[in-house]
């Protein structure tokens, strides 16, 4: 069976606030999956949503290659799926190796981790200083050491809220590259929250368009950015 993840939420709710409305979205192993939209849309409420963050009152239901797991424990419901957050990317009082290590501890295989480090290490050149002090690194490098502590846990499927955010343009096209090469070579499902609308449209294969809590739009990257609606959704008439 191919590997899916499928996300109904009927509603969500932060507090008194509803966040999001009724919406649906899917995502296969090996394919890329843009969420856009503008600011407050609910963007990272869906993903809240989707790896069942208890600071949401959400009714839905999250299937995993078919099987409901909305009921599972926060552990089951999460397993095979990574998610780096937008900010505090790294533990910054660890060292590099160390917080790899972490990622290697929520994975569902039992492998020598220092194998599994220099495997990643020619993926990612940084890991080859796994001694420096995470605080040290550029934006950028704590970028590439996030998603080499997510890779770590062996995941079917790569959540990333805002990827681009605080890094430089050369290590955004060092991301974008290496998110190719995660997607295609691993056969990882990623979906992405982003705002850079030139990056994700160059890596993914379908986009959502969010607005207040409800998907609006949904293509092609080809198909979103010559949608005149677009322009709608994030500027009003």
């Amino acid at each position: 069976m191919k590997k899916e993840l499928e996300l109904t939420i009927h509603e969500a709710v932060y507090g008194n606030k509803k966040v999001l409305g009724a919406l649906l979205l899917r995502i296969k192993a090996g394919e890329c999956v843009g969420i856009i939209g503008p600011n407050g849309a609910g963007k990272t409420s869906v993903l809240r949503a989707l790896i069942g963050s208890k600071i949401l009152e959400t009714n839905g239901v999250l299937k995993k290659d078919g099987i409901n797991i909305s009921r599972t424990s926060s552990a089951r419901r999460v397993e095979g799926i990574a998610y780096v957050p937008q900010q505090y990317r790294v533990f910054p009082s660890l060292t590099i190796k160390e917080n790899v290590r972490l990622g290697q501890t929520l994975s569902r295989e039992n492998k020598d981790f220092d194998e599994a480090y220099v495997k990643l290490t020619k993926v990612f050149p940084i890991l080859s200083q796994g001694s420096k002090i995470a605080n040290q690194l550029s934006g950028g490098e704590q970028q590439m050491v996030a998603l080499a502590r997510a890779l770590a846990q062996k995941p079917d499927f790569l959540i990333l809220d805002e990827p681009t955010v605080g890094i430089s343009p050369r290590s955004i096209r060092t991301l974008l590259d290496y998110l190719k090469i995660i997607r295609k070579e691993l056969n990882i499902g990623c979906l992405i929250v982003e705002h850079n609308l030139e990056a994700l449209f160059e890596i993914a294969d379908r986009i959502y368009v969010i607005s207040n809590g409800a998907v609006v739009l949904e293509g092609t990257p080809e198909e979103i950015r010559s949608n005149p609606e677009l322009k709608e959704v994030y500027f009003g008439k």
